[in-house]
């Protein structure tokens, strides 16, 4: 019985590993990538087919542009970033009716290259 049970919690644990990553209510801490380019600033969650548009302040705006320049070559290429923020229910309008709607950044934790195969990519 005890072995079974020993079993039963190894084989579970990679399970409750991958459920505790994923954000909740009260972790606002989100990981995807960004773009960045003409008529396009958006954010696209890892594990999910939607991209938003983001919203922020900005000195945030700012430091997520400059480092899209410097990671990358070109327009429209994706780089990593884990944030804090939330989707925003506000309405949208322009080429963010393009899009699932508004991602509003509060707090950047990182920002790199985003790693083939990464994220979705």
């Amino acid at each position: 019985m005890k072995l079974t049970c020993l079993l039963l919690a190894i084989t579970l644990a990679p399970f409750g590993a991958c459920a505790s990553s994923r954000p909740t209510p009260e972790d606002p801490n989100r990981a995807g990538s960004y773009a960045w380019g003409a008529e396009v600033n958006s954010f696209k969650p890892c594990g999910s087919d939607s991209v938003f548009w983001v919203l922020a302040p900005p000195d945030l705006l700012t430091r997520l542009r400059t480092a899209h320049d410097s990671l990358t070559t070109r327009s429209y290429e994706r780089i990593y970033i884990r944030v804090k923020g939330h989707k925003s229910s506000q309405k949208t309008d322009g080429f963010a009716q393009e899009t699932s709607g508004y991602f509003q950044i509060t707090g950047i934790l990182e920002i790199r290259r985003l790693v083939p195969g990464e994220c979705g990519s």
